[in-house]
């Protein structure tokens, strides 16, 4: 009997080493795990500003292209409640009439992406915080991607939107949204 007794607190002395282990890797991995997430957040921030900035650069060529002077902006602005518009101008065109230009930006750019920032754009109350953030209507939208797919193109020609890529413009939006 005190051999048995012997032999299961050995096995009693072992599985608690091995719980000691378990619970030790398990903090490891937890560690890891936060040091991943936070590069991967860091990553996410600088790709979505590197996407953002190409997505500027862009979008300044082609409203020269169409004659239409910045007159402020390209900036990213926060909407209440709405997150935020990746980049806004505010432009003029020859004849002085304004029109605020709306881009949002993706890596890879859907249909299913271009359909949303499309129910968004055009939504009335969507709108009413834009203009509350302090930019005016009417509205030229853009959707930026530095991939972009001919049903994408198709979904944004459908909505009305523009769609721009590292090429420029790649569909015109359809006129401006009041």
């Amino acid at each position: 009997a005190e051999e048995r007794l012997s032999r299961l607190e050995q096995v009693v002395a072992d599985l608690a080493e091995a719980q000691r282990r378990s619970e030790d890797r398990l903090r490891r991995l937890e560690e890891a795990q936060q040091v991943t997430n936070l590069r991967l957040g860091r990553l996410e921030e600088f790709l979505g500003l590197t996407v953002e900035e190409h997505a500027e650069e862009v979008l300044l060529l082609v409203l020269e292209e169409k004659g239409l002077r910045v007159v402020e902006g390209p900036h990213s602005v926060p909407v209440d409640g709405e997150g935020q518009v990746d980049l806004a101008a505010v432009c003029e065109d020859p004849a002085g009439l304004r029109v605020t230009v709306l881009v949002e930006s993706k890596v890879r750019l859907s249909a299913s992406a271009v359909r949303r920032w499309a129910d968004r754009v055009t939504s009335e109350g969507f709108r009413r915080k834009l203009e509350q953030a302090g930019l005016p209507g009417p509205y030229l939208a853009y959707a930026f991607g530095f991939r972009v797919d001919r049903p994408t193109e198709k979904a944004a020609r459908e909505r009305g939107l523009g769609v721009l890529s590292g090429r420029g413009e790649v569909v015109a939006p359809a006129g401006p949204i009041p």
